[in-house]
Protein backbone atom coordinates (compact mmCIF):
# COMPACT_ATOMS: atom_id res chain seq x y z
CA UNK A 1 0.00 0.00 0.00
CA UNK A 2 2.90 2.35 0.71
CA UNK A 3 4.02 1.85 -2.88
CA UNK A 4 0.78 3.49 -3.96
CA UNK A 5 1.60 6.41 -1.69
CA UNK A 6 5.10 6.77 -3.10
CA UNK A 7 3.78 7.02 -6.65
CA UNK A 8 2.11 10.31 -5.76
CA UNK A 9 5.28 12.37 -5.45
CA UNK A 10 8.56 12.56 -7.39
CA UNK A 11 11.41 10.75 -5.61
CA UNK A 12 13.61 13.84 -5.22
CA UNK A 13 10.74 15.83 -3.72
CA UNK A 14 9.50 13.34 -1.10
CA UNK A 15 9.29 13.92 2.63
CA UNK A 16 8.22 10.96 4.76
CA UNK A 17 7.82 10.28 8.45
CA UNK A 18 8.77 6.87 9.76
CA UNK A 19 5.76 4.76 10.74
CA UNK A 20 4.72 5.98 14.20
CA UNK A 21 2.54 3.98 16.57
CA UNK A 22 0.08 5.78 18.85
CA UNK A 23 -1.74 4.48 21.92
CA UNK A 24 -5.18 5.19 20.56
CA UNK A 25 -8.01 3.31 18.87
CA UNK A 26 -8.06 3.35 15.07
CA UNK A 27 -11.28 5.36 14.67
CA UNK A 28 -10.14 8.04 17.11
CA UNK A 29 -6.70 8.37 15.48
CA UNK A 30 -8.24 8.49 11.98
CA UNK A 31 -10.77 11.15 13.02
CA UNK A 32 -8.13 13.24 14.79
CA UNK A 33 -5.79 13.04 11.81
CA UNK A 34 -8.53 14.09 9.38
CA UNK A 35 -9.49 16.99 11.62
CA UNK A 36 -5.86 18.11 12.04
CA UNK A 37 -5.30 18.11 8.26
CA UNK A 38 -8.43 20.14 7.55
CA UNK A 39 -7.53 22.68 10.24
CA UNK A 40 -3.86 23.07 9.25
CA UNK A 41 -3.06 26.57 7.92
CA UNK A 42 -1.09 25.18 4.95
CA UNK A 43 2.28 25.98 3.43
CA UNK A 44 3.77 29.37 4.37
CA UNK A 45 5.11 31.71 1.67
CA UNK A 46 8.52 30.80 0.27
CA UNK A 47 11.03 31.39 -2.51
CA UNK A 48 11.93 28.13 -4.26
CA UNK A 49 15.12 29.58 -5.76
CA UNK A 50 16.65 28.50 -9.05
CA UNK A 51 15.08 29.32 -12.40
CA UNK A 52 11.63 29.54 -10.80
CA UNK A 53 12.90 31.79 -8.02
CA UNK A 54 9.89 34.08 -7.75
CA UNK A 55 8.09 34.34 -4.45
CA UNK A 56 5.20 31.95 -3.71
CA UNK A 57 2.32 33.20 -1.58
CA UNK A 58 1.09 31.14 1.38
CA UNK A 59 -1.07 28.28 0.17
CA UNK A 60 -4.07 28.55 2.44
CA UNK A 61 -5.46 25.48 4.23
CA UNK A 62 -4.93 21.92 3.04
CA UNK A 63 -7.81 20.57 0.96
CA UNK A 64 -8.65 16.92 1.59
CA UNK A 65 -8.90 15.29 -1.84
CA UNK A 66 -9.62 11.78 -0.59
CA UNK A 67 -10.62 10.23 2.70
CA UNK A 68 -11.27 6.50 3.04
CA UNK A 69 -11.75 5.35 6.63
CA UNK A 70 -12.07 1.69 5.63
CA UNK A 71 -8.76 1.72 3.72
CA UNK A 72 -7.05 4.03 6.24
CA UNK A 73 -6.07 6.62 3.65
CA UNK A 74 -6.22 10.41 3.69
CA UNK A 75 -4.88 12.53 0.82
CA UNK A 76 -4.70 16.33 0.74
CA UNK A 77 -3.30 19.12 -1.42
CA UNK A 78 -2.34 22.76 -1.01
CA UNK A 79 -1.46 25.17 -3.82
CA UNK A 80 1.02 28.04 -3.66
CA UNK A 81 0.51 30.72 -6.30
CA UNK A 82 3.35 32.80 -7.68
CA UNK A 83 3.19 36.24 -6.08
CA UNK A 84 4.06 39.68 -7.37
CA UNK A 85 4.26 41.06 -10.89
CA UNK A 86 7.10 38.84 -12.16
CA UNK A 87 6.04 35.23 -12.35
CA UNK A 88 2.45 35.95 -11.40
CA UNK A 89 1.20 34.05 -14.45
CA UNK A 90 3.10 30.89 -13.51
CA UNK A 91 1.30 27.68 -12.63
CA UNK A 92 0.89 27.15 -8.89
CA UNK A 93 3.11 24.76 -6.97
CA UNK A 94 0.99 21.80 -5.88
CA UNK A 95 1.91 20.31 -2.52
CA UNK A 96 0.49 16.93 -1.60
CA UNK A 97 0.39 14.66 1.39
CA UNK A 98 -0.76 11.04 1.76
CA UNK A 99 -1.46 9.52 5.15
CA UNK A 100 -1.75 5.80 5.82
CA UNK A 101 -3.43 4.81 9.10
CA UNK A 102 -3.29 1.15 10.15
CA UNK A 103 -4.96 -0.46 13.20
CA UNK A 104 -2.47 -2.69 15.02
CA UNK A 105 -4.43 -3.87 18.06
CA UNK A 106 -7.62 -3.15 19.97
CA UNK A 107 -6.52 -4.12 23.47
CA UNK A 108 -4.43 -2.22 24.19
CA UNK A 109 -5.41 0.22 21.42
CA UNK A 110 -2.52 0.83 19.01
CA UNK A 111 -2.65 2.56 15.63
CA UNK A 112 0.23 3.20 13.22
CA UNK A 113 0.44 6.36 11.09
CA UNK A 114 2.77 6.98 8.15
CA UNK A 115 2.82 10.33 6.35
CA UNK A 116 4.41 10.94 2.97
CA UNK A 117 4.27 13.96 0.70
CA UNK A 118 6.09 16.56 -1.28
CA UNK A 119 8.94 18.41 0.41
CA UNK A 120 6.84 21.37 1.59
CA UNK A 121 4.44 19.04 3.40
CA UNK A 122 7.12 18.50 6.06
CA UNK A 123 5.63 21.25 8.26
CA UNK A 124 2.23 19.51 8.22
CA UNK A 125 3.91 16.17 8.93
CA UNK A 126 5.66 17.62 11.98
CA UNK A 127 2.46 19.25 13.25
CA UNK A 128 0.57 15.97 12.86
CA UNK A 129 3.18 13.99 14.79
CA UNK A 130 3.24 16.52 17.64
CA UNK A 131 -0.55 16.74 17.91
CA UNK A 132 -1.12 12.97 17.72
CA UNK A 133 1.64 12.38 20.28
CA UNK A 134 0.09 14.95 22.65
CA UNK A 135 -3.37 13.46 22.26
CA UNK A 136 -2.64 9.72 22.23
CA UNK A 137 1.00 9.23 23.23
CA UNK A 138 3.54 7.18 21.29
CA UNK A 139 4.10 3.48 21.66
CA UNK A 140 7.57 1.99 21.02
Amino acid sequence: MLLALSACAPAADVAQTPPTTYAGPYDAVFSATLQLVTQDPGVPGYNPGGINGYWRAPSGPWLVTSSDRQAGLIAAQARSQAAGFIGSGAAPDVHSVNILIVPLSEDPPRTQVTVQGTARSRLLQNRLQRALTERFGRVP
